[in-house]
């Protein structure tokens, strides 16, 4: 695949390399070219038999590489203070393991279980509360599952896999 060519300097591979990640974006020239700039960390990564992928974060491009045990490493340019070197080539990197999703989840249990004692609790009261009321009930449950909804959703679909 065209996104493969010319990204190591080595022309003999000991292994083949992990696969290129499956989605729309593969085959587009801007994902290719950002794949090409970041070929120095992806290439040893895919050697190892570790899938990578790129993806837009908080304010640059970064890698997210699914790991065996669950967890995901992501690899990024610091966020501060912003720089003027190309994607793929900031002044360093910083590398973080996220947690497994099913440590969240599990974490989060008893916040379910509040959610939902606290839910068929209100239920089962007559319609007293004021909307203010109802609101800010509403509000502090969300809050205290928020961690574990956040996690799902940003790293659900590589738990999935």
């Amino acid at each position: 695949m065209a996104a493969d060519e010319g990204t190591s300097p080595h022309t003999h591979r000991a292994a083949p390399l992990a696969p290129l990640p499956e989605h729309r974006d593969v085959n587009t020239p801007w994902w290719q070219e950002l794949w090409r700039r970041h070929a120095h960390i992806t290439t040893p990564l895919r050697a190892r038999g570790l899938e990578c992928d790129i993806e837009f974060g908080l304010s640059a491009y970064i890698l997210r590489v699914p790991l065996p045990d669950d967890s995901c490493l992501i690899i990024s340019p610091p966020q501060e203070p912003p720089s003027k070197h190309p994607p793929g080539d900031p002044e360093g990197w910083i590398a973080t393991r996220e947690p497994r999703l099913r440590e969240a989840l599990a974490s989060s249990q008893g916040v379910w279980t509040e959610f939902n004692d606290l839910r068929t609790e209100l239920y089962s009261i007559p319609a007293t509360l004021s909307a203010r009321e109802w609101s800010q009930v509403r509000s502090e449950l969300g809050a205290s599952a928020l961690p574990a909804i956040e996690t799902w959703l940003a790293d659900g679909e590589t738990f999935e896999r």
